[in-house]
């Protein structure tokens, strides 16, 4: 009989840095620096950190971040500073993270600020696939369970009133077919969250320098799809402000009256049913004609590719933590990535080769009741 060969498992200390594998040449320096990046990361310059700073990214996952952070407060001594007043300017917004005091979480839906990353502030986020974020914020906009009813019949009436391109009763995917067979409409998203890494009213904020800072400065980027999982992450990377989080989580999950949010897609909002499905047709449409749908794809699928990676390294090969390959360093990219079904999209950075595995991708979505904060 012949005997099967066992794969050797790399350990997570052995694994190749993911800057040397990412192949991102026509975003320029900060593909180039992540290398470094990464390398720098490994070492964990925020392990003494003792403020933390949530720009949160809305239809994120960033309601449930908040109440966890609540959760944990008291086992941790922290204190959690929610702003008001969302995107503040840049001098505001210095001052109010000069203000932080040792345990203090400034949790705000803000821009990024140049000068304000340090190893005593340690920044976090978490970003979802382009496409469901912007079905989930398409749907927020109209939600009376979610936001008061002046809000939403002032939404409702400005669809109206846009004719066939304000998509007024239609759902998310009939939205983006009407867009696309009526001429004068376009195409596009809500709102992009890669600009969340840009400074308030930034002149010249490209890709290349919201990735540089994706990859540069921020202890850790977490995943909606993989709320759990980055919970896990949070925990790892950042003891000193997330102990015991995955347990709070857990406990959050089983009361009977918890704020769903991401967790439950499938909700009524007004006339519409948030059914959550987004067709082939519809992504690939957003694909060919959104301006804006490549550099947010690119942008998510870096955010992926650290994730993955310090999943690796603070958590364990993903391949025993999962029970599976993750789908990061699969021979392709998340199928949510490429609307056609067919290979990357031109600029997407493939997965790492030496751990790519030939087994099939899973992803999940999910559905967010995030504020509405999104005016970038």
């Amino acid at each position: 009989r012949r005997r099967r060969r066992r794969r050797r498992r790399t350990p997570a200390a052995a694994l190749p840095l993911l800057g040397a594998a990412i192949s991102l040449g026509a975003l320029g320096s900060s593909a180039a620096s992540i290398t470094d990046t990464v390398a720098s990361k490994v070492s964990h310059p925020w392990e003494n950190a003792t403020k933390l700073v949530y720009n949160r990214v809305g239809k994120a996952g960033s309601t449930e971040m908040q109440v966890l952070l609540h959760a944990i407060a008291a086992r941790n001594g922290l204190r959690i500073k929610s702003q008001g007043q969302f995107f503040p300017a840049r001098e505001t917004m210095r001052k109010q993270l000069a203000a932080l005091r040792p345990g203090d979480v400034y949790v705000n839906h803000a821009n990024f600020l140049e000068g304000a990353v340090s190893p005593d502030t340690a920044w976090i986020n978490l970003v979802r696939e382009p496409v469901d974020r912007d079905q989930s914020m398409f749907y927020y906009e109209i939600d009376a369970t979610q936001r008061n009813d002046k809000v939403v019949a002032e939404k409702l009436a400005l669809r109206k009133k846009r004719g066939p391109c304000g998509c007024y009763g239609l759902e998310y995917d009939e939205c983006v077919r009407q867009r696309h067979e009526v001429q004068e409409c376009n195409v596009t998203f809500l709102s992009q969250q890669s600009k969340y890494w840009c400074q308030k009213d930034e002149p010249d904020c490209s890709l290349d320098t919201r990735i540089g800072r994706l990859a540069n400065d921020f202890a850790v980027v977490g995943l909606t799809e993989h709320f759990a999982l980055s919970i896990q992450l949070f925990e790892a990377v950042l003891p000193q402000f997330f102990t015991g989080a995955s347990e709070a989580f857990a406990k959050i999950l089983k009361k009977p009256n918890a704020k769903a949010g991401s967790l439950s897609p499938n909700h009524k909002a007004g006339d519409l049913h948030m059914l959550g499905a987004v067709s082939k047709k519809a992504r690939s449409i957003i694909a060919k004609e959104n301006p804006d749908y490549k550099p947010e794809a690119t942008f998510y699928g870096v955010a992926e590719r650290l994730f993955w990676y310090k999943v690796a390294n603070f958590l364990g090969p993903p391949r025993e933590l999962l029970g599976a390959p993750a789908a990061a360093f699969g021979g392709e990219p998340l199928d949510h990535h490429h609307p056609l079904g067919g290979g990357p999209e031109a600029g997407s950075p493939p997965p790492p080769p030496s751990l790519r595995d030939s087994s099939s991708n899973r992803s999940t979505t999910t559905e967010d009741s995030s504020s509405d904060a999104d005016s970038l």
